[in-house]
């Protein structure tokens, strides 16, 4: 299988997944979504052409470093899991073609490491529904974000380092704990949808 380059066993049951499949070297998309995976083999992080990592509705409480830091991944969805308070590794920072990042739906999840602010390439960031209760300010770093969804969360106040995110048309706030939004937001050009209703 040394040409394969997708590969899709999502919705399989699927409990482990071989080291093995770290020799796939041509892969490009792995997609393992709605499984029952607890854990994700350091071996996946091999795979250095993978563009595409397809993670959510598992069991994961967290993904390796080294998976974290991919040098050709743009896209990671980690949606639906069990991840831990801090446990998105900051080499998760170091992965520079990353366009999109779906974390949403992870209610343990608490922490966003400052090291996504590196993430210069992210364009779509999700963080809907999780237990985060600040944003990091390195967050204002991603110049090519597009859009920011971190409504349903225990927010309770927005960075006004995100008013530097010149590229940014979706920001999403809602049912959060806000009692106000920084005079920072005002400078968001590219704003075309703000959506920050359900606070306080």
């Amino acid at each position: 299988l040394a040409s394969l380059r997708q590969l899709d066993l999502s919705i399989n049951g699927l409990q482990s997944i071989p080291a093995e499949v770290g020799k796939l070297k041509a892969l490009t998309l792995l997609d393992l979504a709605v499984n029952g995976l607890p854990t994700l083999p350091a071996e996946v992080g091999d795979l250095t052409s993978l563009e595409e990592l397809y993670l959510s509705s598992n069991r994961l409480t967290g993904i390796p470093a080294k998976v974290a830091g991919l040098p050709s991944l743009k896209v990671l969805c980690l949606r639906g899991n069990n991840l831990a308070a801090s446990s998105l590794p900051p080499e998760i920072g170091q992965t520079r073609s990353l366009q999109e990042l779906d974390v949403g739906f992870n209610a343990q999840l608490t922490a966003i490491p400052a090291q996504a602010g590196g993430l210069h390439a992210l364009r779509v960031l999700g963080l809907k529904q999780t237990g985060l209760k600040a944003l990091p300010p390195e967050l204002g770093k991603l110049g090519a974000l597009v859009s920011l969804d971190a409504s349903f969360n225990q927010l309770t106040e927005i960075p006004k380092e995100l008013g530097g995110l010149k590229a940014l048309r979706k920001l999403s706030v809602e049912a959060n704990l806000l009692s106000r939004l920084p005079a920072e937001i005002g400078d968001l050009s590219a704003l075309e949808h703000l959506e920050a209703s359900g606070n306080q």
